[in-house]
């Protein structure tokens, strides 16, 4: 079996293209944590990703993170502060969402604050 593992985005390019050409099937691999899961692949060739890792964009404020194809989920739920069980939970219900989405999603929690806010001045008020 070979095994390209390439260091650049150029050099992942390159072996992707190859494979093409080829006409040759490839394994992807990351850090192999899924690697048990479904049928194993037959394959000749692979493309190990482990050394493209590292979180490239982070911006907690805009709920907003990118990461390298090989960065490990520890690595990841390490730099946001959260366990590994909430990082797929929050995978599962908003992993598709994209830019509009997530504004408008902002938005209205932004909106439930201030209504929550303005109702407990007027219970206050009222007491």
């Amino acid at each position: 079996m070979t095994t390209f593992t390439p260091q650049t985005a150029d050099e992942l390019r390159d072996a992707v293209a190859w494979a093409v050409s080829e006409e040759a099937p490839v394994e992807i691999l990351g850090h192999g944590t899924k690697r048990g899961i479904g049928r194993p692949l037959q394959t000749e060739h692979a493309i190990d990703l482990s050394q493209l890792s590292g979180v490239t964009l982070y911006e907690p404020e805009e709920l907003v993170l990118s990461a390298k194809a090989g960065t490990p989920v520890a690595e990841i739920v390490w730099k946001i502060g959260i366990t590994e069980q909430t990082f797929y939970s929050w995978m599962r219900k908003f992993g598709g969402l994209g830019v509009a989405e997530v504004r408008r999603l902002k938005q209205l929690v932004a909106d439930l604050s201030l209504d929550k806010s303005m109702l407990l001045d007027v219970l206050s008020q009222k007491l």
